[in-house]
């Protein structure tokens, strides 16, 4: 039994050694594809080609991303697959500083509450609406102002929204409500019924 725990601790250590050095990895495997797409740039294909010969796919989109890494314009957290934060992809849409100051500090950030009052939140832990709050279309982390403008908007949208939908349309061939067209002669038995 004390062996047994003694090997199962050696994979712990070793699994958390690897992962500790995956980033290192994946910079390095980023920026050497930079180097060669820069100097060799038909070699998108070839690498695609080459990969795939010996059983390592990889998807082009992929490859975008470690391009977007190896330039400095992603972090390397928010490759697909290496991530658990919500709205990756928005994050992404920000500056590599941002990016980098949001994954790699404690830092929180105000978000204005619908009832004026502002709390700090941590982007890595927030869901989708927060996200969408903080982070415009832009790639830009939203002022106090700018989210006050942001609730008012999407508010307005939600309202106008409401008052559009109608749970019946008057059409050509009669009175719809769920996918149910009642013509004349119907609505006048169903109200001789009522």
């Amino acid at each position: 039994m004390k062996n047994e725990l003694l090997t199962m601790e050696k994979y712990i250590t070793k699994i958390a050694d690897l992962w500790l050095n995956i980033k290192d990895k994946i910079k390095e495997l980023a920026e050497t594809y930079v180097e060669m797409i820069d100097k060799y740039p038909e070699s998108k294909e070839l690498i695609l080609k080459k990969l795939d010969e010996n059983g390592a796919t990889i998807s082009r989109h992929t490859l975008n991303r470690l391009e977007d890494i190896g330039r400095g314009r992603m972090h390397w957290r928010l490759m697909p697959g290496f991530t658990e934060i919500n709205q990756a992809a928005k994050i992404r849409l920000l500056p590599y500083s941002d990016q980098k100051e949001i994954l790699e500090s404690d830092k929180k950030w105000p978000l204005l509450l619908e009832n004026g009052d502002s709390i700090l939140v941590d982007f890595k832990s927030c869901p989708k609406k927060q996200i969408e709050q903080l982070i415009d279309s832009d790639g830009h982390i939203r002022t106090l102002p700018e989210q006050k403008i942001w609730l008012i908007d999407n508010t307005n949208q939600n309202v106008q929204a409401k008052e559009i939908t109608d749970p019946y349309k008057i059409t050509s061939r009669g009175l719809e409500i769920a996918g149910f067209i009642f013509t004349k002669p119907k609505l006048k038995e169903i109200l001789m019924q009522m």
